[in-house]
């Protein structure tokens, strides 16, 4: 009675010790036990016990299941985004023709038969000088190292109907791929279409 009176919250988005500091009111409020084998087997009534029910569940993996994680990256605008909605064959990720249209990094999983592909958008590579210069979050640095530590394959995203691009790859480019040259990598030109001599 006190909570209603007093804050009115929506009890799904609200966990029991964000309650507690809240008041006396708790006392009448019964706390699930969500950690006991019969509450796990019932369908869940909250967010906190579907979680929990999913956190203990095994994985459904099949035998003899691959898994391959690429990193897809490239100097902004190239067409990164279009390649991996192209690839998967599903419009996941956001395309515009303006440059730095993806902001942080957008995970998209492919899968066909026991083989999953999780294709790993990134925002294109820019210099610490140029995220500082057009004001672009720390994603813009962040994402894109740490995405591709983790990843088993690069595909560098190049634009073929750009003379300078085509002819040779943009400095972050190079750098990122000398620091992870243990990494195997895929060059792929992009918007070949568009090429003109």
């Amino acid at each position: 009675m006190f909570l209603r009176s007093f804050i009115k919250p929506k009890s799904s988005l609200w966990t029991f010790s964000q309650l507690r500091t809240i008041g006396d009111g708790l006392s009448q409020i019964p706390q699930p036990n969500i950690f006991n084998p019969s509450a796990l087997q019932r369908v869940p009534r909250s967010k906190v016990e579907f979680l929990a029910k999913m956190l203990f569940m095994p994985s459904q993996s099949p035998p003899g299941s691959r898994l391959l994680k690429i990193a897809v990256v490239g100097f902004p605008n190239v067409g990164k985004s279009s390649l991996v909605n192209m690839l998967t064959n599903w419009r996941v990720c956001a395309v515009s023709g303006k440059a730095h249209t993806t902001r942080s990094k957008q995970t998209v999983v492919f899968m066909k038969d026991n083989i999953q592909l999780v294709f790993v958008d990134l925002p294109g590579l820019v210099s610490k000088r140029q995220v500082r210069q057009f004001k672009l979050e720390r994603t813009f640095i962040r994402d894109p190292h740490a995405t591709i530590f983790d990843a088993n394959l690069i595909l560098v995203v190049v634009d073929a109907s750009n003379k300078y691009s085509r002819e040779a790859l943009d400095p972050e480019v190079l750098k990122t791929l000398h620091f992870f040259s243990t990494k195997e990598s895929v060059l792929v030109l992009n918007k070949v279409c568009f090429f003109v001599i």
